[in-house]
């Protein structure tokens, strides 16, 4: 009889700890989303490629043609997650002519969102030489 009792204490522990053990791995892996882990990467990659074409005169490889303006020739993209505005604008800085360009990035990140830049003033020469380089 004592030896039973035993045996059925040991039991019981062994399939208690199985389930608690179950439980937090099970719980520990809902806060775990590896496909949002991936899913994020691949944006971040195409937000970074979408944003270094940009910078360097080019069009984006992943966001999507959505419309433009006519102040220039600005174009706005879409792409997963994020959305992106070429700035192409006529101004004048110091007395020259010429264009503001560049990306401006917008993505949500953990509730917030996050913005991207690096817009420039070139003068007209200097922007062509940029967009004929690509």
């Amino acid at each position: 009889m004592k030896y039973s009792v035993m045996i059925i204490f040991i039991i019981a522990n062994v399939c208690c700890a199985k389930t608690t053990e179950r439980h937090q791995i099970q719980n520990h892996t809902k806060l775990i989303n590896i496909d949002k882990i991936l899913s994020d990467s691949q944006m971040i990659k195409e937000i970074q490629a979408d944003f270094d074409l940009a910078v360097n005169g080019a069009k984006p490889k992943f966001a999507k043609l959505e419309s433009g303006l006519l102040d220039g020739g600005t174009p706005f993209y879409k792409g997963k997650g994020y959305l992106l505005t070429i700035v192409k604008s006529i101004g004048r800085l110091g007395g020259v002519e010429g264009y503001y360009y560049g990306p401006i990035i917008k993505f949500k990140e953990d509730e917030n969102i996050k913005v991207m830049s690096n817009v420039s003033f070139y003068s007209k020469d200097k922007l062509d030489v940029l967009l004929k380089q690509r």
